[in-house]
């Protein structure tokens, strides 16, 4: 193992991935002074020599610095950048960096079971007590994410305490194993030591685990599988377990297949055995969640509160989800995991969504994230890894945007002088087959018996001399040598034009022009004020409707033009005004940049769009204006 820093690492990965770099170039790259820089590389090359490795970071006179090595070296070199890639994508360490000593501190802290004081910590962390009275602030400030607190008692000392879930999530998330097939990784793995566990442990266990989802046929995620395996290594350590659970339900879990595997898994102690069916449930693909019919107790729980986000989103934005859609089945099963993992506090840190202003970009830039944002009654603003957002809207989102790029069918006849099968390989040279288009290769002799009412067009190649007369579909001519100019005629004339999205350009028409001559108060109450007594906003929902333009206006980004913003929201469906624009008689900043326009669609759900991140959709599949009755049981 080659025992180097987190900025060592680092900068060798630079050098990994760059022939050749100059002081000024290694200086902007790692934000680190040229006198550090050589201290840095000494060490470096320390290392690599102390290994028996031909590799070392040298300079170049007059030119920069490069990673020299053998020939013998580059299949070694080879590994060591893809252990460098995969080590610097932790997700943890891109959160701790160069401060991984607080990860340890999490780590002793969170696997010990019973007090332990700080001169004992310090003594095996092998740091001086000062040190680690001034990392505890961000020690506490990483556990809160885990709703955990450190309980200090004189004469006892530190003990991390809150509910057995958030424990082990947080011992999970902390270890940080970037390789689950590599016995020997090149980088430092510090949870192994810490944890008192081998990696032939974790290869031990993973390969068990492969072998019992397999023959229980259990849709564990990659990601899940990697959180399960982590999960057997890491519980005993924190056994102090409490488990509340009725009869009825503990009956209903005993007769899943995730309570099998968890029996075989752990054997002769039932409250874990509980514990990681409820767990290996949580890490399972939402579409295919096993068992769920047997899982009544809890489904009958769940169901109440999907009914009741439904309602809010039929009343506040008359939007309705169809209960018979696979949309209204993937947002029932993405809330029966939410419910399972806020029921027993296990919390999965999201570092794309850990800090408040990612978190709140994600879901001001889709209206229908808001939407679910403002009728979610437990969801915790604090709480920025809220499954709402990582499990429930970004996957909404990705079917819908399967949805979205969806086509009408094109059923092509394609004949070629050289015959089907030149015809079956231009169509692949194209990359035509992406496409919702059936394609029928005949020979030209052949087209007088073709019943033409089937077909939409006629590919024809530019050498055959059929007779066209009795032909009455389109015809597009092209030569056997073609390139990516028929490619894109074929998209932008026929393919495209057969997309299922729906336009918003009639809602460009007639605008409502608004003038704004002074700014009394925030913008975005300004301009929400407005819309309000433009759309009709019932009083009850006044200050939901508040927050949601809110979070648009002060999130969102901008598109095509400087100087305006421009915003979609989703309204009531009765109304008649649907285009807005702020004229403001001074320019405004928002986000830092100047707007003398803030331009705003209010999309009709009832006609099938919403605004998906980057454009409409035609979804009337899924989401319609329907009678009461038709809200998702």
């Amino acid at each position: 193992m080659l025992n180097l820093t987190y900025r060592e690492i680092e900068l060798l990965n630079l050098f990994l991935n760059n022939d050749l770099l100059t002081i000024s170039e290694l200086k902007k790259k790692s934000g680190i002074s040229a006198r550090t820089l050589n201290t840095e590389f000494e060490q470096i090359n320390k290392v690599l020599l102390n290994a028996d490795h031909d590799v070392k970071i040298v300079n170049q006179r007059a030119k920069g610095y490069l990673l020299d090595y053998s020939l013998a070296e580059s299949d070694w070199l080879k590994l060591l950048k893809e252990n460098c890639s995969e080590y610097l994508n932790l997700k943890f360490n891109h959160l701790f960096r160069n401060k991984l000593r607080i990860a340890k501190i999490c780590r002793f802290l969170c696997a010990s079971p019973n007090y332990i004081k700080i001169d004992q910590l310090a003594r095996k962390l092998n740091f001086s007590t000062a040190t680690i009275n001034k990392d505890m602030r961000d020690v506490k400030k990483f556990l809160i994410i885990y709703n955990l607190k450190v309980k200090s008692v004189p004469y006892y000392g530190m003990k991390v305490v809150g509910k057995t879930g958030a424990v082990r999530s947080c011992l999970i998330d902390l270890f940080d194993v970037y390789s689950f097939e590599q016995k020997d990784a090149l980088l430092p793995e510090y949870a192994f030591t810490e944890y008192g566990v081998t990696k032939t442990d974790l290869l031990n266990k993973s390969q068990t685990l492969l072998q019992l989802i397999h023959e229980y046929d259990f849709p564990l995620t990659d990601k899940g599988f990697r959180q399960v395996t982590k999960y057997l290594l890491v519980y005993k350590l924190r056994p102090d377990i409490s488990l509340k659970i009725s009869h009825n339900l503990k009956a209903e879990l005993m007769h899943a297949k995730a309570f099998i595997i968890a029996e075989k898994l752990i054997k002769n102690n039932i409250q874990e055995e509980l514990y990681l069916a409820v767990f290996l449930l949580i890490n399972s693909e939402i579409d295919q969640i096993p068992d769920l019919n047997k899982l009544r107790t809890w489904s009958q729980q769940v169901q109440v509160q999907v009914e009741q986000v439904c309602a809010a989103l039929k009343e506040q934005l008359s939007l309705c989800i169809n209960k018979g859609s696979d949309i209204a089945s993937y947002v029932y099963r993405s809330f029966f995991i939410r419910y399972l993992k806020k029921k027993y506090d296990f919390v999965c840190f999201n570092l794309e969504l850990a800090t408040e202003k990612v978190t709140r970009k994600i879901f001001a830039t889709s209206s229908l994230t808001v939407a679910l944002y403002n009728s979610c009654a437990d969801y915790n603003k604090k709480e920025l890894n809220d499954s709402l957002f990582n499990d429930i809207v970004l996957g909404l989102y990705s079917k819908i945007h399967q949805k979205q790029n969806s086509y009408f069918p094109t059923n092509f006849l394609v004949v070629n002088d050289y015959g089907k099968l030149a015809s079956e390989h231009l169509i692949d040279k194209l990359d035509l087959n992406k496409y919702n288009a059936n394609y029928t290769f005949v020979y030209s002799y052949e087209l007088e018996n073709i019943d033409y009412s089937k077909y939409d067009y006629l590919l024809v190649s530019s050498k055959t001399k059929p007779g066209y007369k009795n032909i009455n579909i389109p015809k597009i001519t092209f030569s056997f040598f073609s390139d990516d100019g028929l490619k894109m005629a074929l998209w932008q004339r026929i393919l495209s034009t057969k997309r299922t999205i729906g336009s918003i350009v009639n809602y460009f028409k007639q605008p409502v022009i608004i003038k704004i001559d002074a700014l009394k108060g925030k913008i975005q109450d300004i301009v929400a004020n407005h819309l309000i007594n433009q759309l009709g906003i019932p009083q009850a929902h006044k200050n939901n409707f508040v927050s949601y333009v809110a979070a648009l206006i002060t999130n969102e980004g901008y598109h095509a033009y400087p100087y305006n913003m421009y915003l979609t929201l989703l309204g009531p469906h009765e109304i008649k005004k649907r285009y807005f624009v702020f004229k403001f008689k001074q320019p405004v900043y928002i986000n830092y940049h100047k707007v003398f326009n803030l331009q705003i669609i209010i999309l009709d759900p009832s006609k099938g769009l919403l605004e998906i991140k980057n454009g409409d959709s035609e979804l009337q599949l899924y989401f319609n204006i329907v009678s009461n009755d038709q809200i998702m049981r």
